[in-house]
């Protein structure tokens, strides 16, 4: 008999958390259920419980899920159970062109945070560096329908600093 359903994972993951380490295998084989919705479940699940055994599994779901929720949810997961061997694939992910969705960014960072491991400091700069590049590429588009010709003047020569002493940001040149 099935320790963990497909129905019971659906509704509602907290059996299988109490069921913690007995729930693994189950929850493992549910990383593979054709729907989203039960792997999304499921790896939730695996990340409450905590238990690095899950790992490899979730880094393997994680790089080759089609889904964003599903992906988005192994990084949260991978960030919880707090195994390092988590931190390069997951770096590697800021990297990627598909992973293109700011949930997924920001779990990823999120998961990286916790795992608290000095390899992914300069690659979360990195692409906070290139993340600043392409909002200021689309709000200078956006202003070249918004504005006029004179304030698209004002918004491409002006700077914004930051105040180092209160940290609040001025307008200046």
């Amino acid at each position: 008999r099935e320790v963990v359903s497909d129905a019971a994972l659906r509704n509602d993951n907290e059996m299988a958390v109490r069921l913690g380490r007995r729930a693994l295998r189950p929850l493992l084989r549910h990383l593979r259920h054709p729907g989203e919705d039960v792997r999304v479940a499921a790896v939730a699940a695996l990340g409450r419980i905590g238990r690095s055994q899950a790992t490899d599994s979730l880094i393997r779901l994680f790089e080759t899920d089609a889904s964003r929720d599903v992906r988005e949810a192994c990084a949260v997961s991978l960030g919880q159970i707090g195994d390092q061997r988590a931190v390069l694939p997951l770096v590697a992910s800021l990297e990627l062109d598909d992973v293109h969705s700011a949930h997924i960014r920001n779990a990823v960072a999120r998961a990286l945070g916790q795992l608290g491991d000095d390899r992914a400091v300069l690659p979360l700069i990195e692409r906070l560096d290139r993340f600043q590049q392409e909002i200021d590429h689309r709000l200078r588009f956006a202003a070249e329908f918004l504005f006029p010709e004179r304030s698209r003047f004002e918004i491409e020569y002006a700077l914004l600093v930051r105040d180092p002493d209160n940290g609040k940001v001025m307008v200046g040149d």
